[in-house]
């Protein structure tokens, strides 16, 4: 707790900084979501290359040669991502559609196994409302693949940073 003391200013700094990023993710949400999409593309590079790498090095291990093809795997799908952002964007927006069709479901089942705890209903809510979050991306696919995702993640940052923010405040000021 004293770490966290210390750090007070630091939170409610680091709070502010993602609650303004999220807030500009939310106003250009197809930037936010092109950045997102090159970024997990720059990711799959490194992870395919020190994958590969590490499994040449240790090539007369088991399971390097399946290693080494997962690396190639990820490598390739990095450099696609990369040459090829928009059929990216499109096919990871799919998959948050997909993403949030599943949650949804397996909230509104979450929510009647829990009927005899109270306030169970809010899991079904939310259920229902992630179903609705699919259906609106899904019905608008393709189009809405450009400016879901980073919508999604600049509302996410606008929270993280409130959370951070008030959680900041209320740690008592560290007395050095």
């Amino acid at each position: 707790m004293e770490i966290l003391k210390k750090n007070r200013t630091l939170l409610l700094a680091e709070g502010v900084i993602f609650t303004i990023l999220g807030c500009l993710a939310v106003a250009m949400p197809v930037i936010s979501t092109l950045s997102l999409e090159l970024f997990i593309g720059w990711l799959f590079i490194f992870g395919g290359v020190f994958q590969a790498v590490r499994s040449l090095k240790s090539w007369s291990a088991q399971g390097s040669v399946g290693s080494f093809l997962i690396g190639l795997v990820y490598l390739v799908f990095g450099i696609f991502l990369l040459a090829y952002p928009l059929a990216g964007v499109i096919s990871l927006t799919l998959i948050l559609t997909f993403f949030f069709i599943i949650e949804g479901i397996s909230k509104i089942i979450l929510g009647f196994q829990m009927r005899p705890v109270q306030q169970w209903v809010w899991f079904i809510i939310s259920g229902i409302i992630s179903l609705l979050m699919a259906f609106i991306i899904f019905s608008g696919w393709p189009g809405t693949a450009l400016w879901v995702p980073g919508l999604l993640i600049g509302i996410n940052m606008i929270f993280f940073g409130i959370a951070l923010f008030f959680f900041g405040l209320s740690l008592p000021k560290n007395q050095s």
